[in-house]
């Protein structure tokens, strides 16, 4: 299934896509907004599902789905905003609306509801064995069972020394397969527990396979023993032998013939995940309850990771974890981003190389034991450490993830500090180094690049604890280097406060007149913060600093209103009484209500066909953006229903788009004669972006109606039926009309009309030329209109517009091509009436 995912946040759109990677059938193409999700749908060859979110500029979600519907008809849609869109209910009609933030098992399941409705690729080339899990009764033990794979850290404590390895002996037995007489035989991997009291460690209860469906049946049973490997042993073996022997496996065909046998792991129990479509649902198997407290983790299922190197893990999954992108190296290995799938949280993860581990087999052991060390580090200030683990044949582990940089990259990129943020890092330092020293918590020595500074100005030490045994740095040390670090990093070198270099200054002193240890330091610190930082706003977001100065604002304000009531009062009613004058006096927006009287008799329709109409009046122009808005304002006033077609949906507005957001940057920049993302727009301009409900109620409200298609055309072509509203000739140069000749997909400052003036709307008495027989302006372009068919029932759209690059007046759009809620740039509409309208 192809699947267009959007959204305008980066971080949004990174752990959502991590999110549908668990499954190798989702073609997933991203998009960080309409027009770019548009062109990257086209490379991948379409797309059968949206999900999008639905505020975003310049379009949004609900437009988007329109224009993709236009190319796909068949494609699904699902919606995703922050925002209640309840008041949206006929442009969210028929489709899912997650609320953020969303849950992987959310999202998966909205996917999962749509998948059944879209074309399936073929089955995989490569089946798998798909383990189906059986318990295996163990007797009690006082020691908890940990996973084979993950294990969750605890602090470091004495544990028994690991058992050896042990490996289960493999029996064969043979598998009786239906002949064929042109098939071949094939060996299938069984796996063969013994059935005998078994005195190893057992991660997990044991699981057997199932095997899968053949596609060609073979000629004869065949018997082949296959090593089954066991899942490394943890640190505290099962003391009872196992009390029975586990059941045989049960023969299934498979998906397609195998070359030889596989050899397949002892699994651990899988979490959900999402598999191919010829796969098997594997079962969850119980885990054992542990008695003491150290927690254990669930792993991933380790049966969908691939085995695969090092270098190429980005956008891979390892255990519970999707891999986002590399962000360096240590003396470890790799470090990465990565989302936790289950969490759908983003985290760092270190990855022991794997040279590492060929070359000294102690490494992994060294390892774990010093994430294990970093995890009992508890401060507010230190990054915290989560997890650690084993999956697709590497070892990791996972701790907090700050957004920013570290100083030393700071320093490279030529940032500066401000006084109050060098003070605040000084302090945060000095907080972690001495917890550390005060827990007697071993630590490498301080560097610049282990000192972290989020996008929110937050500093964070990272976790610099270490095994026993590795040399420890002296504190001046430590302190000499912080302080070489922020200097390097404020303006020319130096604090803009006295009292801040005086402290640097004396950072960097060794010997007794210097700082003997962080405890001394952090009493510096706070004597001179509040010269440096108003009181606790270290502590403080931007937004809580912004609320405390509009309440300090606010208090100036009232003593200042005393003394300034009567000048304000004064003022206020000057404002208001230029603002009337300028609505009344100074818009730009003209007078254009004018309907025209079309006769009644027989005219030529469509193809030459003869069709009869009584007397009824047209508007002269389409209706633009400034009458409509006058709709829009009685509404608020005088909140009804009375207007709206006895079908509409329930909770509807008719605001355009159903995006209100949208509607005031275009209405306000029409009032103002402004261009709007480019596209220049005034009050004359035709109204936009309106659905067949919302046309239906505005003329009602303006005691009109809908003209009818044979109406439509009859006031554009004439009697005779002409091609065009000017004759049957159409203009060489195309300055009669605002059709597709200058039409810009993605307006910039640039962007110009060079054949008819205008490349995308126009105002609706612009171009006199577009002037049918009775006088009626801007049939053949500038935006097409909602009609109906003779019953009165069926939308249906006529015209050309800006943005098609053929001018007809006997096209003709209906169902199932559009529907009711379609709404689009480039269709507007008129009203016509039996009567004039006054």
């Amino acid at each position: 299934m192809k699947i267009l995912l959007v959204d305008d946040d980066p971080a949004v759109l990174q752990v959502l896509l991590a999110i549908l990677k668990q499954n190798p059938v989702y073609q997933t193409t991203i998009g960080t907004n309409g027009p770019l999700a548009i062109e990257n749908a086209e490379s991948a060859g379409g797309v059968d599902l949206l999900i999008t979110d639905v505020v975003m500029e310049p379009t949004d979600g609900f437009t988007l789905r329109q224009q993709l519907q236009e190319i796909y008809p068949a494609m699904k849609t699902i919606f995703i905003s922050g925002y209640d869109l309840s008041e949206y209910a006929a442009h969210t009609y028929g489709c899912d609306v997650l609320t953020k933030p969303i849950a992987a098992e959310t999202l998966l399941e909205a996917v999962a509801k749509i998948e059944p409705l879209v074309p399936k690729p073929q089955s995989v080339a490569r089946p798998r064995a798909v383990l189906t899990p059986k318990a295996v009764p163990v007797a009690e033990s006082t020691q908890p069972t940990a996973s084979a794979v993950t294990q969750r850290i605890v602090p470091a404590v004495a544990r028994p020394t690991a058992a050896p390895k042990a490996v289960a002996t493999p029996t064969a037995k043979p598998v009786a397969v239906p002949s064929s007489p042109t098939a071949q035989p094939v060996a299938r991997p069984v796996a063969q527990p013994v059935a005998q009291p078994v005195a190893q460690p057992v991660a997990q209860p044991v699981a057997q396979p199932v095997a899968q469906p053949v596609a060609q049946p073979v000629a004869q049973p065949v018997a082949q023993p296959v090593a089954q490997p066991v899942a490394q042993p943890v640190a505290q073996p099962v003391a009872q032998p196992v009390a029975q022997p586990v059941a045989q496996p049960v023969a299934q065909p498979v998906a397609q013939p195998v070359a030889g046998p596989r050899p397949v792991a002892t699994p651990v129990a899988p979490t959900a995940r999402p598999s191919a479509p010829t796969a098997v649902a594997a079962v969850k198997a119980p885990t054992a309850t542990p008695t003491a407290a150290a927690p254990v983790a669930v792993p991933a299922n380790a049966l969908e990771d691939e085995v695969f190197g090092s270098d190429d893990l980005l956008n891979k999954r390892v255990g519970n974890y999707n891999i986002v992108w590399k962000i360096g190296e240590d003396e470890w290995g790799p470090i990465y981003v990565a989302v936790q799938t289950s969490m759908a949280r983003p985290v760092a993860m270190k990855v022991l190389a794997e040279e590492m581990q060929r070359k000294d087999p102690t490494s992994k052991d060294r390892f774990i034991a010093t994430a294990r060390a970093k995890a009992a580090v508890k401060h507010p200030s230190i990054l915290s450490v989560y997890e650690a683990g084993e999956a697709s044949g590497h070892t990791y582990y996972t701790y907090e993830y700050v957004d920013g940089m570290h100083l030393a990259e700071a320093r490279e990129q030529g940032r500066t500090l401000t006084d109050p943020l060098a003070l605040g890092i000084i302090k945060i330092v000095a907080e972690g180094c001495s917890y550390l020293h005060h827990h007697k918590i071993l630590h490498s020595a301080l560097q610049a690049n282990r000192i972290y500074l989020g996008k929110d100005n937050r500093p964070h030490l990272s976790n610099i604890a270490v095994l026993p045994g590795e040399e420890q740095p002296e504190i001046q040390k430590d302190i000499v280097e912080l302080a070489q670090t922020i200097t390097a990093l404020l303006p020319n070198g130096l604090a803009g406060d006295p009292g801040l270099q005086s402290l640097l200054t004396r950072m960097a002193t060794d010997g007794p007149s210097g700082f003997l240890s962080w405890s001394a330091l952090q009493q510096a610190v706070k004597a001179l913060e509040p010269k440096v930082i108003p009181a606790d706003a270290i502590k403080l977001t931007a937004q809580e600093q912004a609320a405390i100065r509009a309440v300090e604002e606010a208090k100036k304000q009232q003593k200042r209103t005393l003394i300034l009531t009567s000048v304000g009062l004064f003022a206020l009613l000057w404002l208001a009484s230029f603002l009337i004058w300028w609505k009344f006096f100074h818009s730009n927006e003209r007078s254009l209500d004018q309907m025209v009287r079309i006769p009644a008799g027989e005219f030529i329709y469509q193809d030459g066909k003869t069709a009869t109409t009584g007397e009824f009046y047209i508007d002269k122009h389409e209706v633009t953006i400034g009458q409509y808005a006058r709709f829009l304002d009685f509404l608020e006033a005088n909140p009804t229903t009375e207007f709206d077609h006895p079908n509409q949906p329930k909770g509807k507005s008719h605001i355009p788009g159903g995006n209100k957001m949208n509607w005031d940057i275009y209405y306000g920049r029409a009032r103002a004669g402004k261009p709007a993302r480019f596209v220049p727009i005034d009050l004359n301009c035709p109204i936009f972006d309106v659905d067949y409900w919302d046309a239906y109620a505005y003329a009602r409200w303006a005691n009109k109606r809908l003209p009818t298609e044979q109406e439509w055309e009859k006031a554009a072509r004439g009697l005779k039926g002409q091609s065009y509203p000017w004759g049957n000739e159409f203009d060489p140069k195309g300055k009669k009309v605002n059709y597709g000749a200058d039409y810009v997909e993605k307006p910039g400052p640039a962007s110009e009309g060079k054949v008819d003036g205008y490349f995308w709307w126009n105002p609706v008495d612009a171009i006199s030329g577009d002037s049918s027989p009775y006088g009626v302006i801007g049939m053949a372009g500038n935006v097409s209109e909602w009609t109906t068919d003779e019953s009165g029932k069926t939308p249906v759209i006529r015209g050309g517009n800006f943005r098609n690059p053929k001018v007809s007046l006997t096209n003709r759009v209906t169902e199932p091509n559009i529907y009711a809620e379609t709404f689009l740039p480039y269709v507007g509409f008129r009203c016509a009436s039996d009567k004039p309208v006054k």
